[in-house]
């Protein structure tokens, strides 16, 4: 398996058709002396500790000249113009010792350069393999190399910034923590099994409920089938303060009544997501908790959360409860808020304290510009066709939020199942062997979606999709 071993690799970094501009590719621990055997004009730089940096140096191309039919005995070298970018380990992509040298964008000049590479020690490298070593010396998650992958085949700006997100680092650290917090009652439920005066602590059934309610939140289901996985949805949430409709907007623009509708304020205690198929356009739907100043803690938290969480949104529907007058609280809201937002003044069946000016003077000087202010009612479904309409529009032109693709949210869909099998063991039967077998299998698969755990022909399968030269 060539991704696996420690050779010097090369490649042609950019498509093969003539360009200003072009690039190769090299990374190993003897790049640099592969430079200095094919360039001239670096004697001095590569002789003394090398920093990341740029320089000006020839290319050592070999040229064959034929004579009557017949290559000639003795090749000539032409002495490219190029640019070197250095980059000691671990400063680089991969982790090792790197150089990305830029040359005339000629396709014969490129594949000249390869060949001088190869000659001197590189092997040419294959499909990924650049960013394979970047994953397994641990510059990327498993899904963050995908992430590579996928902005270069991106059709349209909606995938390359979908794709963009899912490169940075929130993933893995996520990942990360929910992996330590299984591995971490693993470890307490084995020490009560191997000391009898040893315990397990806090609620470890309750920290278990937490981590799948994370999980469900981020769209992972273990009730749902493969084909059904939709990872990379627009998410419009749902959001204000406590009983301003909420819930029953949710059930009304969801068909259902999922929601838990009452008269008594935070009545919602955690997200609740659902799919939805308007105008064409699918999206995931969620009802939050709503904001309560004079509930009790725990209310207040969820509400806390719940606001924390609007940031990893595309829409935001801030609904108010239109037969009631606006205060300094709702100020407050309004001055968390950012990015796409839909202001609704919901209960438009009642007698009526705020409206569209009222919201427009609430808002001034804060920055916020919502793309709609609209009457609806969740009690007589007045102005929710226009919101479905609006929605699907701004959803239609949003990027997917990209938070997972489809094999990680697979392999976290195990690690839920296997977090509510200890969650039940743990608060009932209390068969801790059997517990701690399930915690052990959800750090399994954290550790799996991260890439950690594969076999070698499984991390070949998925590299080997990805272009030569990177």
């Amino acid at each position: 398996m060539p991704y696996l071993s420690r050779d010097d690799i090369a490649q042609i970094g950019t498509a093969n058709r003539p360009a200003p501009l072009g690039a190769l590719r090299l990374s190993g621990p003897g790049a640099f002396a592969i430079l200095a055997k094919t360039s001239s004009g670096l004697e001095e730089t590569l002789a003394r500790p090398l920093d990341r940096s740029v320089h000006s140096c020839r290319l050592k191309l070999p040229l064959i000249r034929h004579r009557d039919g017949e290559k000639a005995a003795e090749a000539e070298i032409f002495a490219c113009p190029a640019r070197a970018f250095l980059m000691p380990a671990p400063l680089s992509y991969t982790r090792e010792d790197m150089v990305e040298l830029h040359l005339p964008g000629s396709p014969a000049l490129l594949a000249a350069g390869l060949a001088a590479l190869i000659a001197a020690g590189a092997r040419e490298a294959a499909p990924g393999e650049f960013t394979f070593r970047a994953f397994r010396n641990g510059r990327l998650s498993l899904g963050q190399a995908e992430a590579v992958e996928e902005i270069i085949r991106a059709a349209d700006e909606t995938e390359r910034r979908a794709a963009l997100f899912r490169l940075g680092d929130e993933n893995r650290q996520r990942i990360q923590a929910w992996r330590g917090l299984a591995l971490d009652l693993a470890a307490r439920v084995e020490a009560v099994l191997d000391f009898s005066d040893e315990e397990l602590g806090e609620d470890p059934a309750a920290e278990l409920a937490e981590l799948a309610a994370a999980l469900e939140r981020d769209g992972i289901g273990a009730s749902r089938t493969p084909e059904a996985l939709a990872p990379d949805l627009p998410r419009v949430a749902l959001a204000g303060r406590a009983n301003a409709g909420k819930s029953s907007l949710f059930n009304r623009l969801t068909d259902g009544n999922a929601a838990i509708v009452s008269s008594e304020p935070s009545t919602t205690h955690d997200t609740l997501r659902r799919e939805a198929v308007w105008e064409g356009t699918r999206l995931l739907l969620s009802d939050n908790p709503g904001l309560h100043p004079d509930g009790s803690d725990r209310e207040r938290q969820m509400a806390e959360l719940g606001l924390e969480r609007l940031a990893g949104e595309d829409i935001v529907c801030w609904t108010l409860d239109a037969s009631r007058p606006l205060d300094a609280i709702d100020r407050d809201f309004a001055g968390r808020l950012a990015g796409e937002v839909v202001v609704l003044l919901n209960k438009c069946d009642l007698p009526g304290l705020t409206t569209e000016e009222n919201v427009r003077r609430l808002l001034t000087g804060t920055g916020l510009m919502p793309k709609a202010i609209l009457k609806v009612s969740a009690a007589t479904g007045s102005g929710l066709g226009e919101l479905r309409r609006i929605l699907a529009g701004a959803a239609a032109g949003t990027p997917a939020a990209g938070r997972w693709n489809r094999r990680e949210m697979l392999e976290m869909a195990e690690a839920l199942a296997a977090s509510r099998e200890a969650a039940a063991e743990l608060a009932g039967a209390g068969r801790l062997e059997l517990a701690a077998d399930s915690l052990r299998r959800a750090a399994e698969s954290f550790s799996r979606t991260l890439g950690e755990g594969y076999a070698e022909t499984v991390l070949e399968r998925i590299f080997s999709r990805f272009c030569l030269g990177k």
